[in-house]
């Protein structure tokens, strides 16, 4: 057993608990957004309470931009470190679906013993803006009804902190994943001048794990591969059965579609209900 994996979720009860059985016997941690309704949640339990390997983890609740979804992360990676015997934890979504096997998964992760994957920019960056994304920590934030609720007054910035940019959906070394908690609990009041930027999932984990001393353990990459056919849209491409042979040599070869990654372990987004042969396909993988 050497890695664990946190799911965030919040429907599609059936494909999460596909997703979960690929990924045995490595732990699994599901996250279940708490403003989902009873009847999903129960569903999600339904599906899931047998599996020995799968664990659902305290609620929170994970509007869009919000400071809940760090909170889930942050919930997921105190679970698994309850539990001994893995050397990484993966943070995925619950329309990822794996390009590996769980035995090839074991295989490339004892490789990196003690490194961290995690897609990362310094700020200001030519990926946020005129103002290289500056104004995600210049002002005090809050996300209201799907928009973007701020303060235009400039905030006392934390210091010593470089804001670093990235995604949560990161693969943590357990030493990081270590670091990361501690980091959070030692220096609230980082955590809290992180819970008012602008969609904090896209800064703390980042800014926490480069701003410690295990920096230099981190391999800037991304292990998912998420492709964007629509600049500037809000979401993903939808992946399809068509798509089934370039998501296999990604998972093979690496690919740099959503960022370079020298293998590809996810795929997202991926839907069952649509596409359930290429969840078929994928599950030949072996």
């Amino acid at each position: 057993m050497t890695a664990a994996f946190v799911i965030l979720a919040h429907r599609k009860p059936e494909q999460v608990a596909r997703l979960t059985k690929r990924l045995a016997p490595h732990y699994v941690f599901v996250h279940i957004d708490s403003k989902v309704e009873d009847s999903v949640y129960n569903e999600f339990c339904r599906l899931l309470e047998n599996l020995p390997h799968v664990t659902l983890i305290k609620r929170h609740r994970s509007v869009w931009a919000s400071w809940g979804i760090v909170a889930a992360v942050l919930e997921g990676i105190k679970a698994s470190l309850k539990q001994t015997g893995w050397t990484h934890v993966m943070v995925i979504s619950g329309q990822d679906y794996p390009l590996i096997s769980s035995a090839q998964m074991e295989d490339f992760f004892n490789q990196y013993i003690g490194k961290s994957f995690v897609a990362n920019w310094e700020l200001p960056t030519t990926l946020w803006g005129k103002d290289g994304g500056m104004y995600r920590v210049k002002y005090w934030h809050l996300p209201f009804k799907g928009r973007r609720l701020f303060i235009p007054i400039p905030r006392r910035q934390p210091a010593g902190i470089k804001h670093i940019g990235g995604s949560m959906f990161s693969c943590l070394s357990r030493d990081m994943a270590n670091e990361v908690l501690s980091f959070t609990e030692s220096e609230p009041e980082v955590t809290s001048f992180y819970k008012h930027v602008w969609i904090p999932d896209e800064l703390f984990i980042t800014t926490v794990v480069m701003n410690t001393a295990r920096k230099d353990s981190v391999i800037g990459e991304n292990l998912s591969y998420i492709r964007w056919s629509s600049p500037g849209s809000p979401h993903p491409d939808e992946l399809k059965a068509e798509d089934a042979h370039e998501l296999i040599c990604a998972g093979k070869y690496g690919s740099s579609v959503g960022g370079y990654g020298r293998k590809k372990l996810f795929a997202r987004k991926v839907f069952m209900e649509n596409h359930s042969q290429l969840l078929d396909a994928l599950d030949q993988v072996t």
